[in-house]
């Protein structure tokens, strides 16, 4: 994305929708998390929200979403 801004909502207009078609793709991947700086990437799905760590894009990934992610995996039933 350089040169470019995660705010144009051009760039994904169907993030969750494509990360859905992955995980249909992909039986057996329920230990997931989403890093994404984004909130559509999650969007309104119950299932993708509870894997979803909103990401600061001028920050970019920083040890409090580290964190957030690890807890996700650790909390998540296989």
């Amino acid at each position: 994305m350089l040169g470019r801004s995660s705010e144009h909502e051009s760039e994904y207009t169907s993030r969750a929708e494509e990360i859905r078609a992955w995980l249909k793709a992909h039986p057996g991947h329920d230990r997931f998390v989403i890093l994404d700086d984004r909130p559509s990437a999650a969007n309104d799905d119950s299932l993708l929200q509870d894997h979803f760590v909103l990401c600061n894009t001028a920050k970019g990934l920083t040890q409090e979403d580290v964190d957030n992610a690890i807890e996700i995996l650790s909390s998540t039933t296989i």
